[in-house]
């Protein structure tokens, strides 16, 4: 047993394998009832001790294929009493860089629970606090509410964001508690917990909260504040709600069956619950913008994406990295208009050996990831050099080597969590190659978070990023700093895209598919899918 004593209560962890864990703290009050769809409310002390021994809750979410792959569910821990967070530290005496993790899932799945973010080796290999927090998701997290609500309901399109505020601002006020350092804070994620650190970079209400960010696949986007209004007013009309009462009067299940529902029918999948940019407290302009400004100018960035983002898709869309040529030409038509083939041939000198839908994959990959954390980076270094991009290059084994290196397949090279299914299918075999770059990548991420400088002994030198070399670490087998290694792709985007219009980027979240988003299926039917796959 092991007790942390914080400015709320006292706190009881357990001690295993040399570290003290604490998991389930919960560090706002319940969202439930009349409190759904409103920013959360800081969690008031309470006397006694707090046993912080096993996860409590997720946040609602449906069934992914993530957890099909695995073999497991979460519906049984799915509550809206779900904001807390788990603490893995050396000793809880001390002062030691603290990195808070931000999990992906799309902003429709995942939790801080989830075995791919146990945080017990990084803090091992370290020597650092890490946390793992949960927010609210999906139709909880983002349903933009002000055009129906008024202002009382204006930040309900981007409550993930506060609720990933009022859990860093907890980490300010207790983590000394811990054996962390407050004034020496990191914040990544992956996916869209890196789409939330950028964010959060930007945000107006998050000044002095953190010194550096790691964004993992996840350059800042969002939605419109009239698009929001707009899926708002079709998910109301197909609950037959007239007002917020309405849907806070409707059951967990009753609301997740209307975010299936919408990600199917709308036609956005994805993108159909993200930020809401412009009415929120925590958003209140672009992302982009304000960083170009100089919002986030004192923190430390470092970003970065896979080589072949997007063909973890096929995953949700089988056959996806199979489509012949004649349906990629019209989605390319469909999505670049006359400029369709212009990409089309670009990218065919670009990945000569890729098959049409292979290329599809890399084209949307290259804007939502590359292109994007490309124009971040460059805001960004602008007010702070301080900046750096990488690429991992490793090659999975998955579906017969078809997936390269795919979205999320570097997470067990920072978590060194190679035991579990993911991380197995990511690099099953303890081969040097995968001790060389677990070393690599999570030696640059542990001394990034020390220091802001992600150099170590076990990497070339790594120069910052800037407009004229774009210098970009390549993490393989074998780790090697490149000049400008995406030219061909960047200069196309400035062409058709533009600088300008970044933000406008996940309108290219696309494949060349005519199913709606998959939503539904049991986690059975979801692994027989795969499995047939």
């Amino acid at each position: 047993m092991t007790i942390a004593k914080t400015s709320l209560g006292d706190i009881e962890g357990r001690i295993a394998d040399g570290l003290h864990v604490f998991r389930g703290i919960p560090y706002a009050e319940t969202t439930e009832g009349a409190w759904r769809f409103r920013p959360a409310r800081r969690k008031t002390p309470w006397t006694g001790v707090l046993k912080a021994l096993e996860p409590r809750a997720v946040a609602p979410q449906l069934q992914d294929v993530a957890y099909a792959m695995a073999g497991t569910s979460v519906e049984h821990l799915c509550n809206e009493d779900c904001l807390e967070l788990n603490v893995w530290t050396p000793d809880v005496e001390g002062a030691r860089p603290t990195m808070v993790y931000i999990h992906g899932g799309g902003y429709l799945y995942g939790s801080s629970h989830d075995e791919d973010y146990d945080g017990g080796a990084l803090a091992r290999a370290g020597d650092v606090v890490v946390v793992t927090i949960n927010y609210r998701l999906g139709i909880f997290g983002h349903l933009y509410l002000g055009a129906k609500g008024g202002d009382e309901f204006r930040d309900s399109g981007t409550l993930s964001l506060l609720d990933q505020i009022e859990a860093l601002r907890w980490v300010n006020a207790n983590i000394a508690a811990f054996g962390g350092d407050p004034k020496n804070i990191t914040i990544f994620g992956e996916s869209c917990g890196g789409l939330s650190v950028s964010h959060l970079t930007a945000s107006p209400l998050t000044k002095g909260l953190f010194q550096r960010m790691i964004a993992m696949s996840g350059a800042a986007a969002g939605r419109t504040e009239q698009i929001g209004a707009d899926i708002t007013a079709a998910i109301m009309k197909r609950a037959n709600a007239n007002t917020v009462a309405d849907l806070q009067a409707l059951g967990m299940k009753e609301l997740l069956a209307l975010q299936g529902w919408a990600l199917a029918e709308l036609g956005m999948a994805e993108g159909t619950f993200i930020p809401v940019i412009g009415p929120s407290s925590a958003l209140p302009e672009d992302p982009l913008d304000l960083m170009a400004k100089g919002a986030g100018s004192d923190v430390d960035m470092m970003l970065g994406y896979t080589r072949d983002e997007m063909r973890y898709w096929e995953f949700y869309y089988p056959g996806l990295l199979d489509k012949p040529a004649a349906s990629v030409r019209k989605w390319a038509s469909d999505l670049f208009g006359n400029a369709g083939p212009k990409v089309l041939d670009t990218y065919a000198r670009i990945r000569p050996n890729e098959k049409p839908g292979e290329l599809a994959c890399t084209i949307v990959g290259d804007i939502i990831f590359g292109y994007m954390s490309d124009q971040q980076a460059l805001r960004h270094a602008r007010h702070n050099p301080r900046t750096w991009m990488y690429r991992v290059d490793w090659r999975t084994s998955m579906l017969d080597g078809r997936l390269g290196s795919p979205h999320a397949c570097e997470l067990p090279f920072v978590f060194g969590s190679f035991d579990i299914p993911w991380g197995m299918k990511v690099a099953e075999h303890d081969t040097p190659g995968r001790r060389a770059l677990l070393a690599a990548f999570q030696g640059a991420f542990l001394a990034f978070a020390r220091t802001g400088n992600p150099n170590h002994a076990g990497i070339p030198t790594w120069n910052p990023y800037d407009k004229k070399d774009r210098t970009t670490m390549i993490f393989d087998a074998t780790t090697e700093s490149r000049i400008n290694p995406a030219r061909d792709g960047i200069a196309l985007w400035d062409e058709i895209i533009g600088p300008d219009k970044v933000s406008e980027s996940p309108r290219y979240f696309h494949f060349p598919v005519d199913e709606g988003y998959p939503t539904g299926e049991t986690a059975e039917e979801t692994a027989n899918r795969l499995s047939a796959a």
